[in-house]
């Protein structure tokens, strides 16, 4: 089985472009709507519904629905589920199966949120017919949730962590590595590997080197004996929408809608590997022996944007109810700050690095999305809607004068598509204060892949731009990855008498199984072929979201 979805290896933090790559900007452009516990219950299927303020930022008409003012507080809780497992290594011509797995584990991470907070004032003109009212809203609703962590690990004595180092340092002089300037010409983890002594230069050599897990036979390089690895994935964050909103209403049969949307992005990642000697004496460096190895990436991502957004939702007839909404591309403005640790730790001696590049900033254009939808209300007890959201990958851009954005913008534009998302939602009153509701998202992924001249898959992960361009590689018929993100939902509201409701909402998403490389192939045959491929972890899991909301009108 080709590695079609996420392939990163831990060795893809590239001094010149930061964490910019097609996931990265994928994750950014992405919406999964929470909103207020009734619009979260319904799958915020709300295109043409409305009159709540989770549905602003489904449709900024919602705002102008209700000849109301409100106010609403929704803290939450998330719980991110994910499963993992191993494969050392596995044969490249039979490719990566399920059998070359071992090693399950599955473990669990938990925040506290608050996905919506909001209030919105209706003025009444005071006519019958026409312009009856218009509305202005400021609500910040939450439009992405990144939590999530994993743990595996293996026994593996084909390859080495410090091999790939070391293989990446191939041709760069000790002399550069030492230059207090390196870090504007080579890679963070490249300059780490040598000043924390996990790659040595091969004796009489200049620019060859070796792993410390590695041992030389014969002109031969090869990993001295089995070794402990563990992976380790840890994701924090959150993308929050602040939308300023203005809606008018036209005799309650046709509502328009205003916002200027500004997300804002908190975002922490931490890749932890670790590789230990099953036996030590098989590993002799020195005047003693290795114990173990840690490599350590982190990166901290802030990030803030502006949108437009324009809305309708028009009642040709008492029940049924249509909606449209058109969203422009966000100008998105990122700044990171990335840190690379490594450390080789002896049996009476430990070397580390610590290398801190401090901050790195660019720009990213996401898609446009369009949404419509259908709703209907039966008998004043219960609805039905159905929400149809369409976006185009394809079109989001890097901006900058470097030629790697070129090349990453080549990527989105040949990898990435059109993102489908089909949105269910009912809602049925029990009692003039009770209703129960129940939602389901489907969401397809923007991803596409390729068969070359040969027939061979080609992934991002394997696409060569220079190549690509100077015509080498070449991409023949276009396929979408077929991952799909379901999402389950179902909760409960009360309406008081007065002014106060609540609503609880509980939503259950699955997620995509996904391939990440540990760190870079680096033992090639005599044609050019990986022979033996560095360890892959393949996980998924799931996300549950709980969200209480608490509002009054007036």
């Amino acid at each position: 089985m080709k590695r079609i979805l996420i392939t990163i290896a831990l060795m893809s933090a590239a001094v010149f472009a930061g964490a910019q790559d097609i996931y990265s900007s994928m994750d950014l452009s992405g919406n999964q709507y929470t909103g207020t516990a009734r619009t979260m219950a319904m799958g915020n299927a709300f295109t043409a519904l409305g009159g709540d303020l989770g549905a602003i930022s489904v449709n900024p008409a919602a705002s102008a629905v209700s000849h109301y003012s409100q106010f609403v507080v929704s803290p939450g809780f998330s719980l991110s589920s994910t499963t993992a497992s191993f494969a050392p290594t596995f044969k490249p011509k039979y490719g990566l199966t399920y059998s070359d797995f071992d090693n399950t584990q599955t473990h669990s991470q938990s925040k506290l949120r608050l996905p919506n907070i909001g209030s919105s004032l209706f003025i009444e003109t005071g006519r019958d017919e026409g312009l009856t009212g218009f509305s202005f809203a400021v609500v910040s609703n939450s439009t992405g949730n990144y939590l999530d962590y994993f743990q595996t690990g293996g026994v593996n004595n084909e390859t080495s962590i410090s091999g790939a180092f070391a293989s990446a340092a191939y041709g760069i002089p000790q002399s550069a590595l030492k230059a207090a300037d390196a870090f504007n010409y080579y890679d963070l983890n490249t300059i780490a590997a040598y000043r924390a002594y996990v790659i040595s230069p091969l004796p009489g050599y200049e620019d060859e080197y070796y792993g410390a897990a590695e041992t030389i036979d014969y002109g031969s390089i090869f990993t001295a004996g089995p070794l402990n690895q563990v992976s380790r994935q840890a994701i924090t964050g959150t993308k929050n929408d602040l939308e300023l909103n203005m809606g008018f209403n036209y005799s309650d049969r046709f509502m328009l809608g205003f916002s200027l949307g500004i997300p804002s992005v908190s975002y922490q990642y931490e890749e932890t590997f670790i590789e230990s000697a099953k036996k030590y004496t098989d590993f002799p460096l020195d005047d003693t022996y290795l114990d173990y190895i840690t490599y350590q990436y982190q990166l901290n991502r802030s990030v803030s944007g502006v949108y437009g957004k324009f809305g309708a939702i028009w009642l040709p007839t008492e029940t049924l109810r249509l909606g449209a909404t058109f969203r422009t591309p966000t100008r998105y403005s990122i700044s990171e700050e990335y840190d690379v640790y490594q450390a080789l730790d002896l049996k009476n001696k430990t070397y580390s690095e610590d290398e801190e590049f401090g901050e790195f900033s660019y720009r990213l254009r996401s898609p446009y999305m369009v949404s419509v939808g259908i709703a209907n209300t039966f008998a004043s007890r219960a609805l039905l809607s159905v929400d149809y959201e369409l976006a185009d990958y394809s079109v989001m851009k890097y901006t900058g004068n470097s030629k790697i954005y070129e090349a990453l913008n080549a990527q989105n534009k040949l990898f990435c598509g059109l993102q489908h998302m089909l949105r269910v939602g009912g809602e049925l009153f029990m009692t003039p204060s009770f209703a129960v509701r129940a939602g389901y998202t489907l969401t397809t992924s923007p991803l596409c892949y390729y068969a070359d001249a040969l027939g061979n898959t080609v992934t991002v992960n394997d696409f060569d731009y220079s190549d690509y361009r100077t015509g080498r590689q070449s991409l023949g018929a276009k396929t979408n990855v077929a991952d799909r993100l379901h999402s389950v939902s179902f909760g409960l509201g009360y309406s008081s008498p007065g002014s106060f409701f609540m609503d609880v909402a509980a939503r259950y998403s699955t997620r995509p199984t996904r391939d990440f490389v540990a760190y870079a192939d680096y033992i090639y045959d005599d044609n050019g072929n990986v022979s033996v491929p560095s360890p892959t972890v393949r996980y998924g899991g799931k996300l549950w979201d709980v969200l209480v909301t608490f509002g009054w009108r007036f």
